[in-house]
């Protein structure tokens, strides 16, 4: 996915004045957040109409980070609250209720279907956005 987004900001950066200071790696934060707030702030991209499709993507984001910095598909209950309803409203990810913690499992390809579909919109809605710059 960011690879993707990095190609459409390439591709609208190209029309951006070469006179633009701002580069992403001055912005802050991090991640798609960055990539977000540059397409937003410097190419000057209305994102309104994407908010449902940048919400899912957050969603997935924290599923990805918990992967990566996780050794373990489980979550304890009681010390998160707010991540457990992000998990538990994902399309496609199955959350199983151990008691004290829930595990949470991809089973199949629909998932993945799912996520690709979200990221597609969201591309496709920055790509076709009229551009600021014409």
């Amino acid at each position: 996915p960011l690879s993707c987004m990095f190609l459409i900001i390439t591709l609208k950066n190209s029309r951006v004045q070469y006179s633009q200071s701002l580069k992403i790696k001055d912005l802050s934060d991090d991640g798609i957040f960055k990539y977000y707030k540059y397409i937003a702030k410097v190419l000057k991209i209305n994102l309104d109409e994407l908010n449902i499709e940048w919400e899912q993507i957050t969603k997935y984001n924290k599923l990805r980070n918990r992967f990566v910095h996780s050794p373990t598909n489980s979550i304890e209950k009681a010390d998160n609250t707010r991540l457990l309803s992000i998990l538990q409203s994902i399309k496609h990810l199955v959350v199983i209720d151990k008691g004290d913690y829930i595990e949470f499992e991809i089973m199949d390809k629909e998932f993945l279907l799912f996520f690709c579909n979200i990221i597609s919109k969201f591309l496709h809605g920055i790509y076709m956005e009229k551009d600021p710059y014409l």
